[in-house]
């Protein structure tokens, strides 16, 4: 009797089970061939909810706080909510932050930890080079846990010209 196991990674792969809630149908098919002369096949559909376990992913626009000639602070807001029954989130974000010339400006590392059902929102800050700080770029968000990894997820900021 074969056994078939949900492959968490292959699902995330489609990026709209990250972010949307969703169903989730199930097909089941079995056939027996009673003493090679009766055959039997039966089949039945069930659905399973899918809760996102990034649902509604924001990210506010980043302020630049200057520490000095060569420093400065981006911070800027993330929020989401983990609708997922299935997933607790326990793992790293990796933050990217790139200007409008795709100059890195600066890099950090956030452990995160959210639950099944529930809402994380942090302002996140990262340490980037002043010189090279232009009104328009993106944010990367990779994520690393112990069930998926998924990204970098490019979320854009700024006026674009």
């Amino acid at each position: 009797m074969a056994q078939h196991f949900l492959n968490i990674q292959e699902i995330i792969n489609d990026q709209k089970y990250l972010f949307e809630d969703s169903n989730f149908t199930l097909l089941n098919n079995v056939s027996l061939n009673f003493a090679g002369v009766v055959p039997f096949t039966a089949s039945n559909n069930s659905t399973m909810p899918w809760g996102a376990p990034l649902y509604n992913f924001t990210v506010g626009e980043p302020t630049f706080q200057v520490v000095n000639t060569t420093t400065s602070i981006a911070s800027f807001n993330v929020s989401f909510e983990n609708h997922s029954p299935y997933i607790n989130l326990e793992g790293s974000l990796k933050i990217e932050i790139f200007n409008e010339n795709e100059e890195p400006l600066g890099m950090t590392y956030e452990t995160i930890s959210v639950p099944s059902n529930s809402f994380y929102e942090k302002t996140l800050s990262v340490y980037v080079e002043t010189q090279k700080i232009t009104s328009s770029g993106h944010i990367n968000f990779t994520f690393e846990t112990s069930t998926f990894s998924f990204g970098p997820l490019v979320i854009p900021y700024g006026s674009e010209e």
